[in-house]
């Protein structure tokens, strides 16, 4: 076996060294995605649940508004009474649906 001498060894030393710093700023690269991701995750969550809880009221309300608008102007038809049980049945089973399925992991 070779014995190395001083300006090998200096030049393993410093190979070491520059793989170390290599190594920590891959790290850091890692680490500084990760917390941007996990922020970035965060809050998609809270804008999911805050246009969940806003939005699902203000959906069934303007819901209400148009039926009891097109019964009025519909003035208790046989028409207007299908239509409304058709567009009731389809938003009671869709928010059924939506409230079943909700999950506060997966907003």
């Amino acid at each position: 076996m070779n014995e190395m001498n001083d300006q090998e060894f200096d030049a393993l030393i410093m190979e070491t060294l520059e793989r170390t710093e290599t190594i920590d700023e891959i790290h850091q690269a890692v680490m500084s995605q990760l917390e941007h991701a996990a922020r970035r995750e965060r809050c998609r969550r809270w804008i999911r649940a805050a246009a969940f809880a806003f939005g699902l009221p203000l959906l069934l309300f303007t819901f209400v508004y148009m039926i009891i608008n097109g019964w009025y102007a519909g003035a208790g038809t046989s028409l207007a009474i299908i239509c409304v049980v058709i567009q009731m049945a389809v938003v009671v089973g869709g928010g059924w649906h939506l409230l079943k399925n909700f999950s506060w992991q997966k907003v």
